[in-house]
């Protein structure tokens, strides 16, 4: 019972703020349903920020190699808890949100795919750029304490390739300012042309998906 009273917590009322597109689990796996302790946003469309227009590309996108990404749903953590030396601590980012990034990442062609790098992935939001986090200030992934059934960050895992028609679920986690008003982007720079265009392109939860 102890720690089950070891969850995520707030510097405001409500430990995690779920938003752009909150849904009960993702491609079969429950492991993420359940309803944020904050209420989700009305709208995560509000201000594109200075994403080009021609580069944001919906909520999925798919590479002329058969690489398809779909962006889930982020989650923004103002505070951490996890298991320290003495018991329960808690660990703050230094620029405002933790925020966990959730996406897929599909096969659609007919041959096997190796897997992308974890480099070719950024958070953009508001003009700014960011790279994925390994820990939080030095605090590994597996030592944080989650609510039971909440969205949460989970251990930092990859994979090794995509049979034809395979698909896997991913998370990256970012450490960004607080800018709840700017749609939060999942930039996605794959060496091959996505929706025939070259470079970084933008994914969002909100933005409908490619035909």
């Amino acid at each position: 019972m102890h720690s089950r009273r070891r969850v995520l917590r707030a510097l405001a009322p409500g430990a995690a703020l779920c938003v752009a597109g909150c849904s009960d689990g993702v491609d079969g796996d429950d492991s993420l349903a359940g309803t944020p302790t904050a209420t989700a946003s009305p709208s995560p469309t509000r201000r594109p920020g200075p994403a080009p227009a021609a580069r944001v590309l919906g909520a999925s996108a798919t590479a002329a190699d058969g690489t398809r990404v779909t962006a889930r749903r982020w989650t923004a953590f103002a505070s951490v808890s996890y298991e320290g030396e003495d018991g329960t601590a808690s660990v703050d980012p230094e620029r405002g949100r933790y925020l966990a990034y959730d996406f897929t990442i599909e096969n659609t062609g007919d041959e096997r795919l190796p897997a992308v790098r974890d480099t070719v992935f950024r958070l953009q939001l508001a003009g700014g750029i960011y790279r994925h986090l390994h820990s939080l200030r030095g605090v590994p992934f597996d030592r944080l304490r989650q609510p039971d059934g909440a969205p949460g960050i989970r251990p930092l895992v990859w994979y090794d390739g995509l049979a034809p028609g395979e698909s896997v679920r991913l998370q990256l986690v970012f450490d960004v300012p607080h800018r709840p008003r700017f749609r939060h982007y999942l930039a996605w720079d794959h060496p091959e042309p996505v929706v025939d265009t070259e470079g970084v392109v933008s994914l969002w939860p909100g933005g409908a998906d490619d035909p």
